[in-house]
């Protein structure tokens, strides 16, 4: 799907590797600066809230060239450096239970996931990625990392399903915000009209796409910018946009009610020769 829109020199890999595993089984993985790292899956535990049955915590333990250690999955928790390498845990498979059923952003068919990056990397290639809103970093408020939702009453008790928030919502002013594009990239979706060679990409239909934009990068990755007041015409379908691009988007509270900019990073990456979720 990619030799369709990018040259061969600019398809290029992330600085992780992802693996997937189930409890007791293990992997022996190469990494970017060619190191090896064996990587088993000991545990993983999870803990709910007694209210909405919602995962508020989720550990796995690792085995990791021959040394043990536990993570925290997700919420805001950052890579952390043992045994020669870095390595977090973005999702574990209990999320599944009475999640939200329109999305599924993580792919994920056994127990966890794990990245590894070599030890002292950085965990994104410098210049290929900048904040997609021209205000200060984190000037308002913000969800993501699989939090469970609490805007438009998300953690009612009343309500069964959960959306743990995969996306990164960046809280704005309606109209006064503008988005920019965190990516150099592909627009293969904008105002709900997508190229027809990516009409089977993982496009949010439940509520319509009409105020959604979706960007296609050089590792594969999409990047989806929701909830816009207004999106720029050179952000049509078709078209390429430079990482920064000034007033590509812009955000609005709109129906929903939010004052937010979601912005889902790498929501699928493309598969190359398998299929590889981030």
């Amino acid at each position: 799907m990619l030799s369709n829109v990018l040259a061969p020199a600019e398809a290029s890999q992330p600085l992780f590797r992802t693996v997937d595993l189930d409890i007791g089984e293990t992997q022996e993985l190469k990494l970017a600066d060619g190191a090896s790292a064996k990587v088993k899956l000991l545990a993983v535990t999870e803990t709910r809230d007694s209210a909405r049955d919602a995962v508020r915590r989720a550990e796995v333990k690792v085995e990791i060239n021959g040394a043990v250690t536990n993570l925290v999955s997700a919420t805001y928790h950052l890579p952390v450096t043992f045994a020669g390498v870095q390595i977090d845990c973005p999702i574990t498979q209990g999320y599944y239970k009475n999640r939200d059923r329109w999305e599924d952003s993580w792919g994920l068919d056994k127990d966890a996931r794990l990245r590894l990056w070599p030890e002292g990397s950085p965990w994104l290639v410098s210049g290929t990625f900048v904040y997609p809103a021209r205000q200060r970093w984190f000037a308002t408020s913000t969800q993501m990392g699989n939090e469970p939702a609490y805007v438009d009453g998300g953690e009612s008790p009343s309500r069964r399903e959960i959306y743990y928030h995969s996306g990164l919502d960046i809280g704005g002013c309606e109209g006064m915000v503008d988005v920019l594009s965190a990516c150099e990239g592909l627009v293969v979706s904008a105002g709900g009209k997508a190229l027809p060679e990516y009409a089977d990409a993982p496009f949010y239909k439940p509520h319509g796409d009409y105020d959604y934009v979706y960007v296609l990068d050089s590792q594969g990755w999409y990047y989806r910018y929701a909830h816009l007041k207004s999106i720029d015409p050179a952000a049509r379908a078709g078209e390429r946009v430079k990482m920064g691009q000034k007033r590509v988007f812009s955000s609005r509270s709109g129906k929903r009610k939010r004052q937010s900019i979601p912005v889902i990073v790498a929501l699928r990456q493309v598969p190359k020769e398998a299929t590889t979720l981030v």
